[in-house]
């Protein structure tokens, strides 16, 4: 998933905005209250993700997110040799 991509930023827009949509109390039993979206993974397997600027990334899922900014977007270096 690629999210300089449309269809790569609104599905990664689409998980944070359902993570903000959930009931505070409930979500403080697990992780704090966080959520996290793991994309270029899948079970037994890492297949990694094209990485770009940050503030771009921010850019692309601004257009469906708009001014919410309750998020953190990070890449997690990984090798995969």
């Amino acid at each position: 998933m690629d999210v300089s991509k449309a269809d790569g930023a609104f599905t990664v827009s689409k998980a944070i905005l359902g993570f903000a949509n959930r009931m505070p109390d409930v979500a403080a039993q697990w992780a704090g209250g966080h959520a996290y979206l793991l994309v270029g993974v899948e079970e037994e397997a890492l297949h990694g993700v094209a990485t770009h600027d940050i503030e771009k990334v921010d850019t692309w899922l601004g257009r469906y997110i708009g001014d919410f900014d309750r998020y953190q977007f990070t890449y997690v270096p990984f090798n995969n040799g």
